[in-house]
């Protein structure tokens, strides 16, 4: 008795399985786009309608998820930047503050994504923001000396709002600083600037009202809480019983051995001084929530990518000194970083990953669908928001006055180097997360790859454009003194206070 291969049972079936799909169709394909489910794992996230499968073209802000990616397209979107001027991450509610510093930022965060460990590429103003329009670092943009003056953007290095102007964003800043930002090449690309954030609400909101039916880009940039902490008198008093009109030496510069001093022998004015700084930061604050209200009445929110971070932060004695500028410590790179869109980004959603205001300008053309950005160095995090936790590497440099310091900041440790000088430090942030214990001398051997790491970083991110030199005319020159930032009859370069 012959028995049949089994195989020569199974072809047959095959064949006539395969001959009434194709007659047929997809029988798990309901809606017929050609996208169905096989063996039960399904294909398409939605068998119900034929313009949703994988690949699909995504209409952009119509609350559906035409590509299955698990979003909708943001593409034509408005933009707002906010950076806050030394703004340190932990002082806002939504990062655990206790003092109610931040609500209309912590409304921003409750509906978007917040970022618990973005880092700055400085500490200081100018390269730092810098960094943050043209997402390299501060070797590549050369934006980041101020000898005797500062030194600016040169005219041809690509800008984010470069990008953004080929795709037809109407664009805006407006600006507080304490240094002449115009004079510093940070008003190319934009169609209006002004140079007063924090007084200039109403012709922010005038500006968006005008620009509802159109794309537009602005950035508002808010000098509090830099120094010196001089609340509004709607702030001052908030936090404490003592008014700066009373307290003014509390509130502005300190030099470097009346900081020491103080901090060491009069931990009240200490005290006082912090709830000034917080102070600030609600007035800037309060400044955000007026510009979220003009947004909600021009019905723009599910339209608008809304960003809030800083420069740097600030320094309130945690390695002997005040203000910024000075260290790499992560009390002055250590910044927010919050993004809200309803189209694209879960409502409370976090992420601890280790991220890079150098990010920012990819993740805005990322989200957007926009093309251009080759020459940027940060990387889009826009797989971060959708759930990616791998941290990113974080290099850092240059303080106030020009001098190279270098920090890296990866896998849990911290590496920080001066190369006028050679002296290095090393710290295991896992247990030492306030930078305390110089692990140098243990002779870790990762120390080793540390500093080879560094040495590499430093000879790719050699400076690329050449940045314009800017003298600063007397009146600014007397402002900056004012501030620390030049010392009395010094140039720039002998500056003791921060950016």
């Amino acid at each position: 008795m012959s028995v049949l291969h089994p195989l020569r049972l199974v072809t047959p079936a095959l064949l006539a399985a395969v001959s009434l799909w194709l007659f047929l169709g997809n029988p798990l394909d309901r809606d017929g786009d050609g996208v169905g489910g096989s063996w039960g794992h399904r294909l398409d996230c939605d068998d119900r309608s034929p313009t949703v499968y994988p690949g699909a073209p995504d209409i952009p802000l119509n609350a559906r998820d035409e590509d299955c990616d698990g979003l909708d397209s943001a593409r034509g979107s408005n933009v707002i930047l906010i950076t806050l001027d030394a703004l340190r991450a932990g002082h806002l509610g939504s990062y655990g503050y206790p003092r109610d510093t931040s609500p209309n930022i912590d409304k921003i965060a409750s509906e978007g994504v917040l970022f618990t460990n973005a880092f700055s590429q400085s500490s200081w103003t100018i390269p730092s923001l810098a960094s943050l329009l043209t997402s390299m670092y501060p070797g590549q943009h050369g934006a980041h000396h101020s000898v005797k003056g500062a030194s600016g953007l040169s005219q041809n290095v690509p800008l984010v709002t470069d990008v953004l102007k080929n795709a037809g964003y109407e664009t805006a800043a407006f600006l507080s600083s304490a240094y002449p930002l115009l004079e510093l090449g940070f008003s190319r690309s934009f169609d209006l600037y002004g140079t007063d954030a924090e007084t200039n609400t109403r012709t922010i909101r005038k500006w968006m009202r005008e620009r509802r039916h159109r794309k537009f880009f602005v950035w508002l940039h808010y000098f509090k809480p830099h120094i010196p902490y001089f609340p509004s008198y709607r702030s001052d008093g908030l936090f404490v019983k003592e008014h700066v009109r009373e307290y003014r030496h509390i509130a502005r510069y300190w030099e470097k051995e009346e900081c020491n001093d103080r901090y060491v022998n009069t931990p009240e004015q200490a005290r006082i001084r912090m709830a000034f700084y917080d102070e600030c930061i609600r007035d800037s604050d309060d400044r955000v929530g007026e510009v979220m209200d003009e947004l909600e009445q021009l019905h723009l929110v599910g339209k608008t990518l809304v960003i809030v971070s800083s420069d740097h932060g600030e320094e309130f004695f945690e390695h002997g000194g005040c203000d910024h500028g000075q260290t790499l410590y992560d009390e002055v790179i250590h910044v927010p970083l919050i993004m809200r869109h309803p189209a694209v980004i879960g409502r409370g959603t976090v992420r601890e990953a280790q991220v890079r205001i150098i990010d920012i300008a990819p993740t805005i053309i990322d989200m957007l669908e926009l093309g251009g950005g080759e020459e940027f160095r940060g990387r889009s995090l826009l797989e971060h928001i959708r759930g990616e936790d791998r941290d990113r590497p974080v290099f850092g440099g240059y303080l106030i006055h020009g001098e190279r310091a270098v920090a890296l900041r990866q896998n849990g440790f911290k590496f920080i180097y001066f190369p006028s000088t050679r002296i290095e430090e090393f710290y295991d942030l896992r247990i030492d997360s306030e930078e305390r214990r110089n692990l140098l001398r243990t002779m870790d051997p990762r120390v080793k790859r540390f500093r080879q790491r560094i040495g590499k970083w430093i000879d790719r991110t050699k400076t690329k454009y050449s940045p314009r030199a800017v003298e600063f005319d007397e009146e600014t020159i007397k402002k900056l003194k004012s501030l620390g930032y030049v010392t009395s009859g010094g140039p720039m370069g002998q500056s003791k206070g921060g950016g």
